[in-house]
C-alpha cells in the first residue's frame, strides 16, 4: 500500500506553502485525488515531483542541465541557444501572447505593475502565467535575491523579493535574463507569482485568475492530468529530461516506462495510451 499524504504535509516536505501545493495540483504538475476540501497525495508523486525540483534547483546553481543523466556528476554545460529540454520534447509547447488590456498588480497596498503590453505565458503542464514589461514594473518595492532556477525550455531565472511596508514576499518575482532561442519573446519580462499577490486587474476590473485562449495550450489537458494512472508508471530514474505534465497524450516521445512488478521498457507516449503492446519487456 502506498502512503498517502494531505496538501498541508505535502507542503512542509517540498517546503512550499499549501496555496503553492494546490495550485501544482490543480495544474497536473502533482498528481492527486480531490476528497471534500482536501487533496489525498500518492506519496510516489510527491518523491517524483521532488526530484524534478531538485534537478532544476541544482541547475540554477551550477549553470549546467542534466543532458542524457539524472545524476549531479553528468550535468552538462549548457547556453541561451541550446535548449535540452526541446532537444528531448520537441513537441513540446509554449505560446505568447500579449493580454488585450491593461493590467494591474497591487501587494501590500502598493502597485507592483500596470502595463498594456503584457504577455500570457501558456505552456504545457503549466497555469497561464502573465510576463509583464521590466519597463512597466514598480522597481523600488523589489530586491534582487540570490535565488536561481532552471527550466530547460525557458533557460536560467533571477529572482526578486517584494518589500512594501510591512509586507514582506520573498522570491516572489523572476525572469529569464537570456531565455533559450524558441522563447526569446520573454526578454526583459518578469514574472510574479498570482496567489501571492493581493489583487490583479484587467482594464480596472478585478480578476481571479489569468485568462484563457481557446486553442492554446491548456495544462488540464496534459498527459500527466487526463491519465494519471499511466502517468504513475512513468520511470523515475530514466527519463531526465522529459516529465509526464510535459507532454500530451498524442506526443510521439518515446520514453521508459516500469510497473509494480519490476519490470521495464520504452515505447511512445501515444500507443501507451492507445493501449498498443509495448515492444520489449524487460525484468
Amino acid at each position: 500500500m502506498v502512503e498517502l499524504v494531505d496538501e498541508h504535509e505535502a507542503a512542509k516536505r517540498l517546503g512550499m506553502p499549501v496555496k503553492e501545493v494546490v495550485y501544482r495540483l490543480d495544474y497536473g504538475q502533482m498528481m492527486g485525488t480531490k476528497v471534500g476540501e482536501s487533496w489525498q497525495i500518492d506519496t510516489r508523486d510527491l518523491a517524483f515531483f521532488a526530484q524534478g525540483e531538485r534537478l532544476g534547483d541544482e541547475a540554477g546553481r551550477t549553470g549546467k542541465a542534466p543532458v542524457g543523466a539524472s545524476v549531479d556528476e553528468a550535468f552538462e554545460e549548457i547556453s541561451a541557444d541550446a535548449s535540452p529540454g526541446w532537444h528531448a520534447n520537441p513537441e513540446y509547447e509554449i505560446d505568447l501572447e500579449v493580454v488585450p488590456a491593461e493590467v494591474q498588480v497591487m501587494c501590500g497596498g502598493a502597485t507592483v505593475a500596470r502595463s498594456c503590453k503584457t504577455l500570457l505565458v501558456m505552456e504545457l503542464g503549466h497555469g497561464p502565467v502573465y510576463y509583464l514589461p521590466k519597463s512597466d514594473v514598480n522597481w523600488q518595492i523589489l530586491t534582487p535575491t540570490q535565488e536561481s532556477s532552471y527550466c530547460q525550455y525557458k533557460g536560467f531565472a533571477s529572482y526578486w523579493s517584494l518589500g512594501h511596508g510591512d509586507r514582506v514576499e520573498e522570491n516572489v518575482a523572476w525572469a529569464y535574463e537570456e531565455p533559450h532561442a524558441e522563447v526569446r519573446g520573454l526578454t526583459d519580462h518578469i514574472g510574479l507569482y498570482w496567489h501571492r499577490m493581493d489583487a490583479w486587474y484587467e482594464d480596472g476590473v478585478a480578476v481571479e485568475k489569468p485568462r484563457d485562449i481557446a486553442g492554446r495550450c491548456d495544462a488540464r489537458h496534459s498527459f500527466r492530468a487526463l491519465y494519471p494512472d499511466l502517468a504513475r508508471q512513468w520511470h523515475p530514474r530514466k527519463n531526465p529530461n522529459i516529465w509526464p505534465y510535459e507532454c500530451a497524450p498524442w506526443f510521439h516521445a518515446v520514453v521508459w516506462w516500469h510497473d509494480d512488478e519490476g519490470r521495464e521498457w520504452k515505447q511512445a507516449i501515444r500507443d501507451r495510451v492507445l493501449g498498443r503492446p509495448a515492444p520489449e519487456i524487460q525484468g
